[in-house]
């Protein structure tokens, strides 16, 4: 049970993992019309035209810190469990490391355990490189594993490392294809973009946004997508995202066990290029053990 609850989680937030001009105010009534220089129109920005601006804009980012809310309601096996998750990640280009830090709180995950003692919260931490993934869990008190999520084994976990595979800014550029399904309003100092899946364009969006998804099945692991529904909020100067929410329903068949879940994910992005080095503890690299995908 834990363990498909934590590769749906992590699933969601891989597939995790982007709306300008103003109306001058007309004279006062009776006013003289002051003679002012003509100036031209601003031109609107179209959908299309944000995304490519945003897309431009990421290429510069080489560093980030992202947090997550999610909720979760899910039906396995006929009993349902609702989780909240909180999540914090801080990612890095050079070199490409993400660091993680999620906690779960389940109702119901106690029932589910394997003992009458099982808690019913989760803290997650996790270092993630390009092809490696070290994690502790609450579980494991001070035992570290690390996996291999390279090659065959590339799976969620992959897209959560450095800045050009998790970064959620990149997903812009993926999404640029989608455009004309985009609905854009304005917001203060932000661009709107909603972005609605139909059910024909839902599969093709996942493998898009999670490259290895199609080798989720060799590993236990398959999501069909019910219905997909992001709202991304862009600053209007940086063309950078700044928070996103995330409306997902979906099918997750792992371990010949079908899960159906529903998931409300918001987030946050902050400290763009201004997140301090960091690295991989050594006792984590030199102690942690060996786990398989399985």
């Amino acid at each position: 049970m834990k363990k498909r609850v934590l590769i749906g989680m992590l699933a969601a937030c891989a597939f995790t993992l982007s709306a300008c001009g103003t109306a001058e105010k007309p004279a006062a009534s009776g006013a003289e019309k002051p003679k002012t220089e003509q100036k031209a129109p601003v031109k609107k920005l179209t959908a299309e035209e944000v995304l490519a601006k945003s897309a431009e804009a990421t290429k510069k980012v080489n560093s980030y810190t992202a947090e997550m809310t999610m909720k979760q309601a899910f039906e396995i096996q006929g009993k349902k469990m609702d989780t909240s998750s909180f999540i914090n990640m801080k990612s890095q280009e050079n070199p490409m490391l993400g660091k993680v830090k999620i906690k779960i709180t389940a109702n119901g995950l106690e029932e589910q355990g394997n003992s009458a003692n099982s808690p019913n919260s989760i803290i997650m931490d996790m270092y993630v490189t390009k092809d490696k993934a070290y994690m502790n869990s609450s579980l494991q008190k001070d035992q570290w594993t690390v996996m291999n999520i390279s090659g065959e084994n590339a799976g969620p976990l992959s897209e959560m490392g450095g800045t050009s595979s998790m970064n959620p800014n990149q997903q812009v550029e993926k999404l640029k294809k989608y455009a004309k399904d985009v609905k854009m309003t304005e917001s203060g100092n932000q661009y709107i973009l909603t972005i609605t899946a139909s059910e024909k364009k839902m599969n093709e969006m996942l493998s898009d946004l999670i490259p290895n998804s199609s080798k989720m099945e060799s590993q236990g692991a398959k999501v069909d997508i019910q219905m997909f529904k992001m709202v991304l909020g862009i600053n209007k100067e940086t063309f950078l995202q700044e928070n996103f929410t995330i409306d997902t329903n979906m099918n997750l068949m792992a371990d010949n066990n079908a899960t159906s879940m529903e998931q409300h994910m918001t987030g946050k992005l902050t400290d763009y290029n201004k997140v301090e080095k960091f690295e991989i503890p050594k006792e984590v690299t030199e102690n942690a053990v060996e786990a398989g995908v399985n």
